[in-house]
């Protein structure tokens, strides 16, 4: 008798199981949606694709850290140069880069620059009170520290890779492109450059603003601060 009572009492749980499934699942929950190409509501009629796809063929950045010596002497710079103490002064963002000269792409008319290309690094100093900031070049070793003064900084590491990227997705001259504008940026999780009522995450994302021309077209790119991740905001 009492094997009889378990069998029923199995039997009627499996009946009423997928009722408690249906009740307890919600039903009008939209599939996951696949990823979205990144585009702005501002494009072309011909809006050129994102090109996330395209930077992940390029070889990866590796991350390395910027030596100790090399953050030192970049804050003592720019504390020195606006007359405030050290400990106010930070590192904002760096690149490894790979000079044009041994004077680290800044040397003057009268300058005798040894002609050699010279690794080093690009350091972005910030002054936390006063939100001053300035670039710096360096050789590896932090051994020779030059402010840079120049209009734009983008490193030249990502304008290569912008440059290969043009080339490639275009179909554009490399002798013709040039970068005639570009900033740093502190970007969102879309890295400014969202779809239609996209949800981009609130988080900070150091980058830069670039645009790319060959005297005929403009291509405006998003990028992370590696170049590892380059987007196309725009193009005309």
């Amino acid at each position: 008798m009492l094997r009889l009572q378990q069998i029923a009492t199995a039997t009627l749980l499996s009946a009423l199981m997928p009722l408690t499934l249906a009740c307890t699942t919600p039903s009008n929950l939209p599939p996951s949606a696949p990823p979205s190409a990144t585009s702005e509501e501002n494009l072309s009629e011909n809006p050129s694709p994102n090109l996330t796809e395209q930077s992940e063929k390029l070889a990866l950045v590796p991350y390395t850290p910027l030596p100790d010596e090399v953050a030192q002497q970049v804050t003592q710079a720019l504390a020195t140069n606006i007359g405030v103490p050290v400990s106010e002064v930070g590192i904002e963002r760096y690149s490894r880069e790979t000079w044009s000269d041994g004077c680290l792409g800044l040397g003057g008319p009268a300058e005798g620059c040894l002609a050699a290309l010279t690794e080093g690094w690009q350091v972005e100093a910030i002054h936390y009170e006063t939100n001053g900031r300035a670039f710096y070049r360096s050789d590896l070793a932090g051994e020779q520290i030059r402010r840079s003064e120049q209009t734009q900084n983008l490193p030249p590491s990502i304008q290569s890779r912008l440059f290969e990227l043009t080339r490639e997705q275009f179909d554009s001259d490399a002798d013709t492109l040039t970068v005639i504008e570009a900033s740093p940026q502190l970007w969102n999780g879309c890295m400014g450059v969202a779809p239609p009522d996209a949800v981009c995450t609130e988080i900070a994302i150091l980058g830069w603003r670039a645009v790319v021309s060959d005297g005929q077209q403009q291509w405006v790119y998003h990028t992370d601060n590696s170049g590892n991740d380059i987007r196309v905001a725009e193009s005309s």
